[in-house]
């Protein structure tokens, strides 16, 4: 899944990395995101158009793996995008069709993707986040990643493995001025580590 604005293109080149590295026969498939895609989620707005491509692209890998599971790579936004795909509770939308009503979770947007009640565990064996900030107190990200970190904090889906390679999360004060030296705060937090 890629990162924040970039398309599926930029990602050839891992993408042929990884099929060099596994059987032959291991679909490897980038998320098919442009440009265009990226930018109606432009200003902290619902990542619903990126949730959906990736919903169809897992639905079609999982088609066509042995088992029916597929393991998401996501890097930088993509990684959280992938979370909140696997957190949203089920709303008749998504991998699975109906949903469990019990299951923990809510709608992201007012629809459930990959959903929770093991639904996000049924299709994905792993998520391997890159570079992704888990947690940030830049405005444009603040409504999305609160939301996963409120409603699924840290590696919230038992059944999935998390990887979280160079991902940090970065909440940063205004300085503060002080004889001795001044203040920014920064603490990270890989939730998904």
């Amino acid at each position: 899944l890629p990162g924040y604005g970039a398309p599926a293109y930029d990602y050839a080149g891992m993408a042929s990395a990884l099929r060099s590295l596994l059987p032959p026969s291991t679909p490897v498939t980038v998320v098919p995101l442009t440009r265009r895609t990226w930018a109606a989620t432009l200003g902290g707005r619902p990542v619903t158009p990126v949730l959906a491509a990736l919903d169809d692209a897992v639905a079609a890998a999982a088609a066509g793996a042995p088992d029916g599971r597929v393991n998401l790579v996501g890097h930088s936004a993509g990684g959280w995008v992938a979370r909140i795909w696997m957190a949203a509770a089920e709303g008749g939308g998504g991998v699975g069709g109906a949903a469990a009503a019990a299951a923990a979770g809510e709608p992201y947007a007012g629809r459930g993707w990959a959903g929770t009640g093991g639904r996000a565990a049924a299709v994905v064996a792993a998520l391997v986040t890159l570079g992704t900030p888990h947690a940030s107190a830049e405005g444009v990200t603040a409504a999305n990643m609160g939301w996963v970190n409120r409603v699924a904090p840290g590696a919230a889906v038992p059944g999935v493995a998390y990887t979280c390679v160079c991902g940090t999360g970065v909440a940063v004060r205004p300085p503060r001025r002080r004889r001795g030296g001044g203040g920014v705060a920064a603490g990270g937090e890989g939730g998904v580590a």
